[in-house]
């Protein structure tokens, strides 16, 4: 407003950038309130009804994984939990089939649990964890490598631990 007053008196037109400016600034003065309300209303419909389906999980997720620095935050501390408690139950002597499902349900995330179940059932077939890991996408090409030379050296508990630290590190 003070601004148009200002290009007024010299008689020159407002730069577009803030034209737009005031009139997105008006917009919200004259119709804010239902916008608020309209966007209450369908946050409240996704929260109740298109929340709970999975479908809809999947896609925030993704969507989540996509954004510029928030998602690779994400992804970082997704691989440090994996790779925190695959060490874990390798240490306690647990199977690695058992130590792939703790992972997975400690993942939080529904694209990694799918991936490392897809995994699961890939060393049940007997594919080796390296090779397993090597065919999900999610997983980077570092983590791949380190897990096979901690199946090459027999110290796969060691590099998993390192794994967990690189990535809790760099989260």
């Amino acid at each position: 407003p003070a601004f148009t007053e200002i290009y007024q008196s010299f008689d020159a037109p407002l730069p577009y950038f803030t034209q737009c400016v005031i009139a997105l600034s008006d917009t919200i003065q004259h119709h804010g309130l239902i916008g608020a309300i309209l966007l209450s209303t369908l946050y409240g419909y996704y929260l109740n009804r298109l929340h709970p389906q999975q479908y809809w999980q999947a896609r925030e997720q993704q969507i989540i994984l996509q954004l510029p620095f928030c998602g690779k935050l994400i992804q970082t501390n997704i691989l440090a939990r994996v790779f925190r408690t695959l060490a874990m139950t390798q240490h306690a002597g647990i199977p690695l089939t058992n130590g792939i499902k703790s992972s997975a349900n400690a993942a939080g995330n529904i694209h990694y649990y799918h991936s490392l179940i897809f995994t699961l059932r890939l060393i049940e077939q007997g594919t080796s964890l390296f090779s397993a890991l090597h065919q999900q996408p999610l997983f980077p090409a570092l983590a791949c490598q380190l897990v096979r030379a901690g199946e090459e050296s027999g110290m796969l508990d060691t590099m998993l631990d390192k794994l967990a630290d690189i990535y809790e590190d760099q989260a």
